[in-house]
């Protein structure tokens, strides 16, 4: 097992690849690539961790050939999930670091033929409401071989972690936040007794956040012309539920001002530092949140601050980028 998978654990899901030496089968996972250079397929599985036992169950599971070479495991270093997946799995694992794998995958995808790189366009780019259907977006995928580098790389997880990337071996951590993927899951969780986070998130679009944030016209009756600021902008996040008790909110409401107070600052974070390195490119990864919806309100979001100058820049496979690149390192080092 230990040549042919690799783990990211995350805060609340585990990412898995698995490599086998065969023509793909879209039976095993819709999302897979074939690599020439290695004579075979990658798969790419998630994961709650309440359900990782699930992975046993999958017929892929059977077709993994046993090693005593360790599982390269990304992420979480001090997890004890880590001995569960040893004792569980009956397989050695060895730690590798985030940065260093997600970056090599990044780079394998790009310079081969643009595996999944897209970014999305909505028309027009403003704020109202902030209520949105997938239709209002434009699924635009990069151009095969797309130029990347220099990117501002933004990794949500945990907390976030922004960095400059120059090249495939060459990056510097230059911003973060502790408000991240953990942060968004315990407010869900303890607002609204969420037991998923999928299903948090998807009630969250759904919602109608300016029944629980102070927005601008909250507090002049209207657009601030002064400062140039439109009415539905969001002036005071949760503020409404400092009256009322969440209880009295419905909760996809809750959920949405959730949402919105960390993507803003999310994608404010990630605009401030691509201005102050005056970098164009802005990579979204990560294991924590990822959902297509949730893409494109992080769209919007980044509009909103950079008038329209940036788009980010997602990927099908950015949640596993951690969990690809260390299995690619560690087939290069056998």
């Amino acid at each position: 097992m230990g040549n042919q998978v690799s783990v990211d654990l995350g805060p609340v899901y585990v990412e898995v690849v698995v490599f086998l030496p065969e023509e793909p089968n879209p039976s095993f996972s819709s999302l897979n690539i074939y690599s020439e250079e290695y004579s075979g397929t990658f798969y790419f599985f998630r994961y709650n961790k309440k359900n990782i036992e699930q992975f046993k169950e999958h017929p892929i599971f059977r077709k993994i050939q046993p090693s005593n070479s360790p599982v390269p495991v990304t992420g979480m270093r001090y997890d004890s999930f880590q001995n569960y997946i040893q004792e569980s799995f009956q397989v050695p694992v060895t730690t590798h670091e985030q940065m260093p794998s997600a970056t090599a995958a990044l780079h394998y995808l790009t310079k081969s033929n643009n595996f999944g790189f897209y970014s999305y366009v909505r028309k027009p780019p403003n704020l109202e409401g902030l209520h949105f259907k997938a239709s209002d977006f434009k699924y635009s995928p990069l151009p095969p071989q797309p130029e990347i580098y220099p990117c501002i790389l933004i990794n949500i997880r945990s907390g976030i972690s922004v960095y400059r990337v120059n090249s495939p071996t060459e990056f510097l951590k230059v911003g973060g936040s502790s408000l991240g993927g953990s942060t968004v899951w315990a407010l869900l969780k303890m607002t609204c007794n969420y037991e998923d986070p999928v299903e948090a998130l998807q009630d969250a679009l759904n919602g109608d956040h300016s029944l629980v944030d102070m927005t601008v016209k909250d507090i002049y009756g209207g657009a601030y012309q002064v400062l140039g600021l439109p009415a539905d902008v969001i002036a005071s996040s949760c503020a409404k539920l400092r009256e009322t008790s969440h209880s009295n909110h419905n909760p996809a409401d809750v959920a949405k001002s959730v949402l919105l107070l960390f993507l803003f600052n999310s994608t404010q974070l990630a605009y401030m530092q691509a201005q102050v390195e005056g970098i164009q490119n802005v990579v979204v990864i990560g294991n924590a949140l990822h959902l297509p919806s949730l893409n494109m309100l992080a769209e919007v979001c980044m509009q909103f601050w950079s008038k329209g100058s940036l788009k980010l820049i997602h990927s099908e496979y950015g949640a596993y980028l951690a969990a690809f690149g260390s299995l690619l390192k560690h087939k290069n080092n056998t």
